[in-house]
């Protein structure tokens, strides 16, 4: 088999990117406007009729928004370490039976305070974006320790490596964390 031997200059294809590129930025633009417009005419049921549109919203977004909140069906809540003003532990809920979600909780000693659930990005895991390895946290920015000065909790979930599983775990969280008491973990 013969290679292709065909060169070019490394500006060759310009052209032809940059209509690609115009074509991408109109086709956001006009899907844009349209929904800018569609998003202004349902501004008012919206204020009219908050819980019927909040009810259409979590239809459209569908499972697991759609399901009953529930309690976990356990939790396990165990003390790692106690530094400072905070207690840190290691949590870990079955929300469904087989299906669990871990995460780090930080949480203020002897204070009731909000709870903000954290997300990190990447391949990490809450103690890597805590700092609790030798090699810190660069990559996160010390995000823990910028979140704990706000004087609030911290729940900082795990993700996963597969691409689905991230995205169901955080909407579970997010859809279940106002029927969870910080307490009752």
């Amino acid at each position: 088999m013969e290679l292709i031997t065909h060169r070019e200059k490394t500006s060759a294809a310009n052209d032809s990117k940059s209509d690609y590129l115009r074509s991408i930025e109109s086709f956001i633009a006009k899907r844009q406007s349209r929904l800018n417009d569609a998003r202004k005419s349902r501004e008012a049921e919206i204020i009219l009729h908050p819980d019927e549109s909040r009810k259409s919203f979590i239809d459209m977004l569908g499972y697991p928004l759609t399901e009953e909140a529930h309690m976990p069906i356990s939790a396990v809540k165990t003390l790692i370490a106690s530094e400072r003003d905070i207690d840190i532990y290691r949590v870990k809920l079955e929300i469904f039976e087989d299906f669990c979600f871990y995460g780090l909780f930080f949480q203020i000693r002897n204070k009731r305070l909000p709870l903000v659930v954290v997300q990190h990005g990447g391949l990490g895991t809450p103690e890597l974006c805590s700092g609790f390895f030798e090699s810190g946290s660069s990559n996160y920015n010390d995000m823990t320790e910028r979140i704990l000065h706000k004087g609030v909790d911290i729940f900082m979930t795990m993700t996963s490596r597969q691409r689905s599983l991230p995205h169901i775990c955080r909407v579970l969280w997010r859809f279940r964390v106002s029927e969870i008491e910080v307490s009752d973990l």
